[in-house]
C-alpha cells in the first residue's frame, strides 16, 4: 500500500493519506504535507518526538495535528 497520493486540485494541494492504523495514516499525512514543501527523501531525521493531541471533534483531529 502506498503511504499517500496527490490528488488533482485547482488550489494549493490536495492529498489522500493511508495507513493500517490511525497513527500510520496521520504520519503519512504529515509526510505528504512536508513533501509539498521539500523533498523529504533528502532529509534524515535527527530528532524523534511523540505528539499527543486531544479534541472534542474527531473530524478536526487531523487538521489540528498538521497545524
Amino acid at each position: 500500500m502506498k503511504p499517500y497520493e496527490y490528488l488533482s486540485h485547482t488550489a494549493e494541494a490536495k492529498f489522500a493519506a493511508y495507513g493500517k492504523s490511525l497513527e500510520e495514516a496521520f504520519s503519512n499525512a504529515a509526510l505528504a504535507m512536508e513533501n509539498i514543501m521539500l523533498e523529504t527523501k533528502n532529509v534524515q531525521p535527527k530528532i524523534k518526538k511523540k505528539i499527543s493531541l486531544e479534541t472534542k471533534q474527531l473530524h478536526a483531529l487531523l487538521y489540528d495535528f498538521l497545524q
